[in-house]
């Protein structure tokens, strides 16, 4: 298998199964978030291993790399799989939730790399963020779009769509209450779909944290189960909600908020918090402990102490009760005054194929 286990690397923090190359057999991409590429630390990785009589092997199997890799970017923290432009292999969907998109930091992305039979492919890969190729939303500072992804037959079709978590996104006046986007299957792969919130949004509640799909109600169409874990619920802060969608990925409606002890239910809404503080990670202790730094609008400038993915905080902030989505990339900038390329529409993978195990 291509790669080398390194300290810290977080192999398998996300896994995605798939035909990726119409063989029949399920195989696997693992997540690397962690990888360093180079010298650029936190870019992130992706292997993927394919199915064979024996099982999964490391024969053919596969190492993909973003061509431009960023520190903190976490390439590979989300995985999902599907046929997105319905040629008969699986897809596979890559978050990239740290990534710069231009000069805003951590608005974070995508990249899909298509199947075929040869397996996973570089050929016609599409990166995709907010307001590119006329996906809903602005690409924001700390937006954290790819942060979690799930696909699904939303539409009632052969075309497999998928739902994409974006748990700092604004809304409006609302910092971190988050979002979701569903883009749509075409023939072509991923189009915009739609771009949906919660009925009522809240500071802090990471909307989109975790998604989910399933034929919940045994109508048409898979459903979205998006996860906000901020929500505050009967008053406790951060109890955390689930809410439910029907409908195609032109628009979501008929939204349930279940939480624990109140099922279909509206939680109230939270005392307002300072405008303009954004909470981040604490930095763990060798205890394991967390000490949380004071929340402010500004970025830190150079390297920071911030937990790297896999690392989740095990504490809560002594200033607000409610605790946040696990893990918030923060930007760790490079020591060059010269920042690499910004995301574009071409490819933005490599890979290497190993021939033995």
């Amino acid at each position: 298998m291509p790669g080398t286990a390194e300290h810290d690397d977080a192999f398998g923090a996300a896994v995605a199964k798939g035909d990726f190359n119409g063989d029949m057999r399920f195989d696997v991409a693992v997540g690397v978030p962690d990888e360093a590429v180079g010298g650029v630390t936190l870019a992130g990785a992706v292997n993927v291993l394919y199915g064979s009589p024996g099982g999964l092997t490391g024969a053919g199997s596969q190492l993909f790399t973003q061509n431009n890799p960023e520190p903190v970017d976490f390439f590979g923290a989300s995985l999902a799989a599907g046929d997105f432009d319905g040629d008969g292999f699986f897809d596979l969907a890559v978050g990239v939730p740290g990534e710069d998109v231009g000069g805003v930091d951590d608005a974070g992305a995508i990249t899909v790399l298509f199947g075929s039979g040869g397996g996973i492919t570089t050929a016609g890969s599409q990166t995709l963020f907010q307001g590119s190729g006329g996906i809903a939303g602005s690409a924001e500072v700390g937006d954290s779009f790819g942060h979690a992804l799930a696909s699904g037959l939303l539409a009632n079709d052969d075309l497999a769509d998928l739902v994409v978590g974006v748990p700092g996104e604004n809304v409006g006046a609302i910092s971190d209450a988050g979002a979701v986007n569903v883009l749509a299957g075409s023939s072509g792969g991923l189009v915009n779909g739609s771009l949906a919130t919660q009925g009522n949004p809240e500071e802090g509640d990471a909307f989109g944290a975790a998604v989910a799909t399933g034929d919940f109600d045994d109508t048409a169409g898979d459903d979205p189960a998006v996860g906000a874990p901020g929500e505050t619920v009967g008053g406790r802060q951060a109890a955390g909600a689930v809410s439910v969608f029907n409908g195609p990925p032109s628009g979501l409606a008929a939204e349930r908020l279940l939480s624990r002890g109140r099922p279909g239910s509206r939680a109230p809404r939270r005392p307002a918090t300072p405008s303009g503080r954004r909470w981040r990670p604490p930095t763990p202790t060798a205890s394991g402990s967390g000490t949380w730094p004071s929340a402010s609008p500004a970025r830190a400038s150079g390297p920071t102490s911030r937990p790297a993915w896999s690392t989740c905080w095990p504490g809560r902030p002594p200033a607000r009760a409610e605790a946040r989505w696990c893990c918030r990339p923060t930007r760790r900038t490079s020591t060059s005054s010269v920042r690499p390329s910004p995301v574009g529409s071409s490819c933005t993978t490599s890979t290497t194929t190993a021939s033995s195990t």
